[in-house]
């Protein structure tokens, strides 16, 4: 239901149409979590399948929508994919050691390899770009608040991990888009368009409507149990309640409508 929806906004913006700001954030948010569920889910059913083989394979997806900043982000998604070029192009390139500058170069050009890996069109390389950007962002205003002492606060942690998703959310604009020009209209929807609530796009079903709360709260309790089956964290009523609701997010979510995984074509 969420990947209808997101093919609905693109759809529209591809057929010249005019979206409007409501359509532009529900379709960058519902493709965020379209491309969440379909790589991390098929990694889970490669993990679980190998499991039963007597394989024990990593753990590629750790709940990185919770995460609160770049290097957060990049330690929780695409564990092996992101690993690989840590260790094969970040540090072969002199890693953090350094100056300054060559510590930029050597991310930039580690993202700018990201981006052309997924495919030789710029929507991709600015989509590593910004993400490198992003990261030499957060680390240069980490370095200058070392010297701060931290308090936790739930309100804070809350702003960062919502704040954060909603800069991933932006950059999968780049990812999705068939075009620069459709990027960068979407982008100046999001911007420009504001107050706009109506709707251009297809409604997104009852489904989806329906089954996000229920996801929501799933992420929650997953992202809480800190890799732990949730039966060996949470009470009985909790953990049964969990499971039995994504067996019904699975039910609901089947549809006749073909929708093949998006990284089956990288």
């Amino acid at each position: 239901p969420v990947s209808e929806f997101a093919t609905a906004v693109y759809g529209t913006a591809e057929q010249g149409l005019t979206l409007t700001l409501f359509d532009s954030w529900l379709g960058t948010v519902a493709f965020a979590l379209q491309i969440y569920c379909d790589f991390s889910g098929y990694s889970d059913m490669a993990t679980g399948i190998s499991r039963l083989l007597g394989f024990d394979l990593m753990r590629n997806f750790h709940f990185p929508y919770f995460s609160r900043n770049p290097s957060e982000f990049w330690n929780r998604w695409h564990i092996s994919l992101s690993s690989w070029f840590r260790d094969y192009v970040f540090f072969p390139l002199g890693g953090p050691y350094g100056s300054v500058f060559r510590w930029i170069r050597n991310v930039l050009i580690t993202f700018l390899v990201t981006g052309l890996w997924h495919g030789a069109a710029w929507n991709f390389v600015l989509w590593g770009l910004y993400h490198g950007i992003l990261l030499v962002l957060h680390r240069l205003k980490e370095s200058l608040r070392k010297s701060r002492k931290r308090r936790k606060d739930v309100i804070k942690k809350a702003a960062g991990i919502s704040s954060f998703f909603v800069l991933t959310s932006l950059g999968w604009i780049l990812f999705r888009a068939d075009s620069m020009g459709q990027a960068l209209d979407i982008l100046k929807t999001l911007i420009l368009d504001f107050g706009n609530l109506h709707f251009q796009a297809k409604m997104p079903t009852e489904a989806a409507m329906l089954g996000l709360p229920i996801f929501f709260v799933i992420e929650f309790l997953g992202n809480r149990s800190r890799g732990k089956r949730l039966d060996e964290v949470y009470p009985l009523p909790i953990w049964t309640a969990a499971y039995a609701a994504m067996a019904f997010l699975i039910l609901i979510g089947l549809s006749n409508v073909p929708a093949g995984f998006i990284y089956f074509v990288f």
